[in-house]
């Protein structure tokens, strides 16, 4: 008997990119069977297993392990019964003859248990007799070779316990192979962090102890899992630190990260966590805080008014105590102390008085009465189990003093040492008291600016005072000084010659500085100080008395300073002239313009008014005026006026200043605003722009310099900064000022520099337009060229303008980039012509020629392409002749090419090349056909090379000559009834075979309203006919129109004479009625009038 027997390969890893595969063996036990009568039967075999096939139609389902090779399409876990693997012969086929099968694993990076793929080879159909299976089974073990890191922690919860306790562990967790060559190594860390506190073994929540991972940072550790390390754990150490402390539950988390992992190595679960459980009572807590807003040890109040007070209790409270298993624990007496602390900076009361004391600013209440503490503390005691007190309180006194901020702090503790079961918590109080009487504010004040009348003397007072009183005295001067002329003689009557006498309660003083105080707890100086000021008749300035207070000490607590200086002015009353306005402006533009002066009050007689001018604009220059520096203001004038007249221009400049100023002299006085400023402004703009020379070519030799030029369009009088950058554009610069200019550069850029063009080192310099210079053409740059004979293209240098700094107003970019063109006058251009047009012949062939030329000769090789398409037909068999159904082919060295495109050169010294085509000639009616050539360089050709852009193709036509079609005549004329009419077409010669041809018809005529087509516009022209026509349907529509043409056109490939026009003649008739008009009789008479009809 034969036996089909099964096998398969060793087991494989899956692997990371799918490279891995099994292979399963299909082996033929032939037994005894003798060759002659081995018989042929079918097979095939099929895959199962915990392994996942890929059923999809594309290799596309993410989740399969494996795919099979040459796979059934109805069911691809089964190879192809068709194609693989083969139907047997058995009488073909040696004893033991092996059929391979190959499953496809596909690799991934993902942790899962090994898969098996298990073959089972099926029989197809019924075999013959004596031939079955032998070993129908196989199975491949498909092994996982990824590894899984998780971290882990064991127990998840403990308790603290009062001593430190060692050890647990954070476990990091391999799930791999436990085969090693499955395995890889890879590093990692683990950061702990949590609600716990890091220490050691003697502080904090816990401590690590990890000898075999590295520190990194303040609390991550690293390590290395060696994939020779059997034991699939590793773990990180902790113990835990006890304490007595009363403390909620604390968490310690482990976080795990891979560091860089290698394919196949992957993160599980990333965290693990563990808590450390409290296992502490909590005691009693005595705290002291102000009942007012419970739970604070800090209280602001502002300071009441004299004559008022304000309470603030102080409460104490004791929090309820808790045993470790949360239950309530009672608490016993508690002593406690109140101290009144000496570092506060409010006045403690002692004093046990009913009444409120002048010096102090509190005092301690308890039980609500006054309580004087001659240690500054006291006791109480808190009854057992009651969980506050507000016996104490403190009681603060308003007054009306200015003063600093003041502080009371007291002081909580337990009387001795606190019971067992109680601590102290919060134990200090502090209040604020923010006085609200202050800061009291000392100024002086001077008197209102008056006349100094024209006799006797008047007395004006400075006041110094203080907003509210203070508890010290302050004592101060009062210096005097200012432009008035001071008179310190003592005397009753004032000096000639001085203006005023300072005063101590009204009697002249023989000092500047006069000494005065105001006493505590009042506002008012103890003295009156002031000035005496003498009347006269004399025009003259204003003049002022400036009075300074210096302190004599400091200021005391509470207060501050207000002003300290006081002016007071005493005004001329004889005449005083003021311009109108500090400053006015006008355009340059604008006409005339005047400057208010008023003069107060009015001169009695005729006086001239002196001033002086000064600015940035120049008299005669930029304004004109007339009697420069004087103006004349008749009597009873209450204003003058300077008449100011602008000199306009077009320079950009800045806006000047004209500027004004009033010179006391006999008659007047200057007034305050003796000052004024005319701003001429400028409205003036121009652009900054830059052109380039003319292009030009380089030359063959030497060098030439070519000018940019930057210019103003109008003269700028402003400081202008720019700078100008030369672009290589296309040409190549160089900035190495050698001389010549180097192999390899087109240009070198010019600057100027001490009145010379000279060579740059550098693409940009910057340059200064000096407003001084008022020059329209700001400066030449420029580049200089190399001549050279080299063959390249046309090259571009591009200037560019642009500011540095912000442009000065009134000036802006025009034109900010300029190109010049070094023009190459060595450049060559190919281009290529068609062969005329030229009829195919009826058999054989004919070679035209195209032709490749050059616009000169040149030492260069150039290599060229010409790639040939079109309407023709082309053969690249190269066969001979060329086969009935192409046209042409193209010839390459005068044989025929096996490609479109022929390569070819124009030789050095050689200004052509010929590229041909061979036509076949025909007797098949056709079209005209033509072969279009495409000229292209194939190599990189010299710079200056180039191909003529009207010139890169040419096209040849081949004419048919086997037939032509044309109109017998070129028009004709039917009547529109006559239903038909016929157009004759020859056919010259007789048509050899049967062939059609379209025409197109337009004109006035409308299809379907004026006539149709018999044939739709194609004609069927039978072998050895000579003529044919063209059957024209006209529709009657008994409509009267104007004639209308038809015109039929044939197509330029098929005819000779290709158009016949038809005019269709109108056959109905039209009657019409001319309109008309008379005038009635006068009478009752009638007459008759014709009426025209006309008839066409």
């Amino acid at each position: 008997a034969a036996r089909l027997l099964l096998s398969a390969s060793s087991s494989s890893t899956e692997g990371n990119s799918g490279s891995n595969r099994i292979t399963y063996s299909v082996t033929v036990d032939h037994g005894n069977i003798a060759l002659s009568n081995r018989k042929r039967f079918n097979y095939r075999v099929c895959f199962r297993g915990t392994a996942t096939p890929d059923l999809s139609s594309d290799g596309s389902q993410a989740d399969a392990d494996y795919s099979v090779e040459n796979a059934d399409s109805t069911d691809r876990r089964c190879t192809n019964t068709i194609k693989t693997p083969e139907t047997i012969l058995l009488g073909s086929i040696p004893n033991n003859a092996v059929q391979s099968i190959r499953v496809n694993i596909r690799g991934d990076e993902t942790f899962e248990p090994d898969e098996t793929v298990t073959a089972v080879l099926e029989l197809v159909g019924t075999p013959p007799a004596n031939y079955g299976l032998g070993k129908a089974y196989a199975t491949s073990t498909i092994f996982d070779d990824d590894t899984r890191v998780s971290v882990a922690v064991h127990p998840t919860s403990l308790r603290e316990g009062a001593n430190t306790s060692c050890c647990s562990a954070f476990f990091i967790k391999r799930e791999a192979s436990l085969q090693q060559n499955r395995r890889q190594d890879f590093k990692y860390q683990l950061c702990l962090s949590g609600s716990a506190t890091p220490g050691s073994i003697s502080s904090g929540d816990y401590y690590v102890s990890s000898r075999s991972h590295k520190k990194i940072g303040q609390n991550c550790f690293e390590s290395t899992f060696p994939a020779s390390q059997s034991d699939a754990f590793n773990d990180i150490q902790f113990g835990i630190v006890g304490d007595s402390a009363f403390e909620p539950d604390e968490t310690l988390i482990a976080t795990l990260k891979l560091i860089n992992p290698p394919i196949g190595v992957q993160l599980g679960k990333d965290t693990a966590t563990i808590t450390i459980e409290n296992d502490d009572s909590q005691k009693a807590v005595l705290s002291a805080s102000f009942s007012i807003n419970r739970k604070e040890n800090r209280y602001d109040h502002n300071e009441l008014d004299n004559g008022k007070n304000h309470k603030v209790p102080i409460l104490l409270d004791v929090s309820q105590a808790v045993d470790k298993d949360g239950k309530r624990v009672p608490f016993p007496e508690i002593p406690v102390r109140l101290c009144v602390s000496n570092s506060g900076t409010a006045k403690y009361d002692k004093s046990q008085s009913p009444y409120k004391p002048t010096d102090a600013d509190y005092r301690v209440m308890l039980d609500g009465n006054p309580l004087g503490i001659g240690t500054q503390c006291t006791d109480i005691v808190i009854p057992a189990g009651q969980n506050f007190s507000n016996r104490y309180g403190l009681f603060i006194f308003g007054d009306d003093w200015a003063e600093a901020d003041e502080t009371i702090i007291t002081e909580i503790s337990c009387a001795g040492q606190c019971p067992d079961g109680v601590e102290l918590g919060s134990r200090r109080l502090t209040v604020n008291i923010i006085d609200n009487d202050g800061p009291a504010t000392l100024s002086l004040n001077g008197p209102a600016d008056a006349n100094e009348g024209n006799t006797g003397s008047t007395d004006r007072l400075f006041k110094v005072a203080l907003s509210s009183p203070v508890t010290a005295a302050i004592t101060y001067d009062l210096c005097f000084s200012g432009n008035s002329t001071i008179d310190l003689s003592g005397a009753s009557t004032i000096a000639d010659g001085a203006d005023y006498q300072p005063l101590s309660d009204g009697a002249p003083a023989t000092s500047r500085c006069v000494r005065s105080n105001i006493p505590a707890t009042t506002t008012s100086a103890a003295k009156s100080i002031g000035i005496r000021v003498r009347g006269d008749t004399t025009v003259e300035r204003n003049e002022t008395v400036t009075v300074s207070l210096n302190l004599v000490g400091q200021l005391p607590p509470g207060v501050a300073r207000g002003a300290f200086s006081a002016t007071h002015r005493i005004v001329n009353d004889e005449t005083v002239v003021s311009f109108s306005a500090s400053s006015s402006s006008l355009d340059e533009d604008d006409g005339a313009a005047a400057v208010t002066v008023g003069l107060s009050p009015a001169p009695t007689e005729d006086i001239m008014l002196h001033y002086a001018i000064s600015g940035t604009a120049g008299e005669d220059e930029d304004f004109t005026l007339e009697n420069s520096g004087t103006l004349t203001v008749r009597a009873g004038a209450s204003e003058a006026f300077i008449e100011v007249v602008p000199v306009a221009d077009s320079a950009v400049e800045a806006d000047e200043t004209v500027i004004f100023e009033l010179k006391d002299s006999n008659g007047y006085v200057s007034g305050s605003a003796k000052r004024h400023v005319l701003t001429i402004a400028n409205d003036d703009s121009a652009t900054l722009s830059i052109s380039a020379p003319d292009d030009a070519g380089e030359g063959n030799a030497g060098t030439t310099d070519r000018l940019f030029t930057i210019s103003f369009s109008e003269l700028v009088k402003k400081t202008v900064h720019y700078r100008v950058c030369f672009s290589s554009g296309t040409a190549v610069i160089d900035l190495t000022q050698a001389d010549p200019i180097p192999v390899g550069a087109d240009y070198q850029p010019l600057f100027t520099s001490d009145g010379a063009l000279v060579p740059g080192t550098s693409r940009c310099l910057g340059g200064t337009h000096a407003g001084e210079n008022a020059q329209v053409v700001v400066a030449p740059v420029g580049i200089r060229v190399k001549g050279d004979v080299g063959v390249e293209v046309d090259e571009t240098v591009t200037a560019t303008v642009s500011f540095v700094g912000a442009p000065p107003a009134g000036v802006s970019l025009g034109t900010d980039s300029a190109t010049h063109t070094i023009v190459d006058d060595d450049r060559v251009i190919a281009s290529i012509v068609a062969p005329p047009d030229n009829d195919e012949g009826n058999s054989g062939s004919t070679d035209r020629f195209f032709t490749v030329t050059l616009s000169k000769p040149t030492s260069n090789h150039v290599p060229l392409s010409v790639c040939f398409s079109g309407t023709a037909a082309i053969d690249l068999t190269q066969a001979a002749p060329i086969p009935a159904a192409a046209d042409y082919q193209p010839l390459e060295n005068g044989a025929a090419a096996g490609t479109r495109c022929v390569d070819g050169s124009v030789a050095a010294n050689s200004v052509s090349q010929s590229v041909g085509i061979r036509v076949r000639g025909d007797a098949d009616i056709e079209r005209h056909e033509t072969v279009v050539a495409t000229l292209a360089f194939t190599e990189t050709v010299p710079a200056g090379f180039a191909i003529d852009a009207h010139a890169t193709t040419a096209a040849h036509r081949i004419l048919d000559d086997d037939v032509a079609v044309s109109f017998a005549a070129s028009s004709s004329q039917v009547l529109e009834g006559d239903r038909v009419h016929n157009v004759t077409l020859n056919i010259v010669p007789a048509a050899p075979a049967d062939f059609t041809f379209d025409y197109t018809v337009d004109g006035t005529a409308v299809a379907g309203t004026d006539f149709t087509l018999a044939d739709s516009g194609t004609i069927s022209v039978k072998k050895g006919a000579t003529e044919v026509t063209a059957a024209i349907m006209l529709i009657d529509n008994q409509k009267f129109e104007s004639s209308k043409t038809l015109v039929l056109r044939l197509p330029d490939d098929v005819a000779t004479a290709q158009v016949h026009e038809v005019k269709i003649i109108n056959n109905d008739i039209g009657v019409t009625v001319d309109s008309m008009s008379r005038l009635e009789s006068g009478s009752d008479s009638t007459s008759a009038t014709d009426v025209t009809l006309t008839v066409r």
